[in-house]
């Protein structure tokens, strides 16, 4: 292999953007259709793959066969400190008996793979495969031993991806820690990887690092917070509520719980974060301006006109008519307000609110 294309693989470690065009320039090396690297972690599966087989593998999720992976699991028994093709794996009789590769692969034109797994000092797992068209035939010796040159830089980019991924998370919790912000990046399960010092300083009156996950200690709060992990684990997704109000103790600030997905293309596949966490301090305020409840709970424009006539004390039918609209509207954004900020009736929202100041800037 060229020294050009180890670079590239080193060059990928730093810039995660660049492992979908490294892993296709190894795959046109040993010829083959494209890459994929793929990292275990927390029981979830997350991954990069080449522009060559990208159809392929959404084909493959899509299809149900990422649940019924032969191939995966006769790599992982096979526990080979190198790479392994498929009839390293399978008799030429089980393949012709797989339904992976008579009902997926090979109506796709492809049916040839090779593949690696490497375990992780921290526990994490990283795999590669190659995807290799069926009518190229199996994997020549002479590319297995290409593969099998370049599997340390592989391997070694890929961890320090992870390494540079989760430096970047703790620098952001870092830079919030300089502006006075109470910050955790979690991992995908919730559990929690980072904290800065105000963070740290909340656990655990506020907050608890359960083995299970980040948690808070207040019952109310937490199901919300539960919630929000929950919903917001999904790509692409949003969560219903993502900002949790705290009542703070006697003659204290509340907090208000923020929660923000890690999502950054490529490097989240190798970043242990899948959120941050932010606790912002509130101070005390009569009637809080109704722009900072937006901010603070999530609310629409209206509902944040309307939680702050709440604060003021107003009645529906009074808030109504302020207004423009029907008492209806106003109690449907009543129920919004409530399911938000994880209240349950008007008068602990007028507690809550009532509570609820200038919030730290982040």
């Amino acid at each position: 292999m060229s020294d050009t294309l180890i670079d590239r693989i080193y060059e990928s470690a730093a810039i995660p953007e660049l492992w979908e065009d490294t892993l296709q320039r190894v795959a046109e090396e040993t010829g083959c259709l494209g890459g994929l690297l793929f990292v275990l972690r927390d029981a979830r599966t997350r991954w990069v793959a080449s522009p060559g087989v990208l159809a392929l593998w959404e084909g493959f999720v899509a299809g149900g066969w990422l649940e019924n992976n032969s191939r995966a699991n006769r790599l992982l028994a096979f526990n080979h400190a190198g790479w392994v093709h498929d009839l390293d794996l399978f008799t030429p009789e089980e393949l012709e008996r797989e339904p992976v590769y008579i009902e997926f692969f090979r109506k796709i034109g492809a049916g040839w793979g090779a593949g690696t797994a490497m375990e992780l000092p921290d526990g994490d797992s990283i795999f590669f495969t190659m995807e290799r068209a069926y009518a190229a035939g199996p994997f020549p010796h002479k590319h297995i031993a290409a593969l099998d040159a370049l599997r340390p830089h592989l391997g070694r980019a890929a961890y320090l991806s992870m390494r540079l991924a989760m430096a970047h998370a703790q620098a952001t919790t870092a830079a919030l820690s300089a502006v006075g912000t109470a910050a955790a990046v979690v991992r995908p399960n919730g559990r929690l990887l980072a904290a800065n010092t105000q963070m740290e300083a909340l656990i655990p009156e506020v907050f608890a690092d359960r083995r299970e996950r980040l948690t808070l200690t207040s019952k109310t709060a937490d199901d919300l917070l539960g919630r929000a992990l929950m919903q917001l684990s999904e790509p692409g997704s949003v969560a219903d509520v993502a900002s949790i109000p705290v009542r703070g103790r006697v003659g204290e600030p509340g907090l208000v719980i923020h929660v923000l997905p890690v999502r950054r293309a490529a490097s989240d596949v190798f970043s242990g974060a899948a959120f941050i966490v932010i606790a912002n301090t509130v101070g005390i305020a009569a009637s809080p301006r109704a722009s900072l409840l937006s901010a603070l709970f999530d609310l629409t424009p209206a509902e944040a006109r309307v939680a702050r006539a709440m604060a003021d004390l107003k009645t529906p039918e009074a808030i109504a008519a302020e207004n423009g609209v029907s008492r209806e509207t106003v109690k449907t954004q009543m129920k919004a307000i409530y399911t938000k900020t994880g209240v349950h009736s008007q008068t602990a929202m007028v507690r809550l609110l009532t509570a609820v100041g200038k919030a730290a800037s982040i």
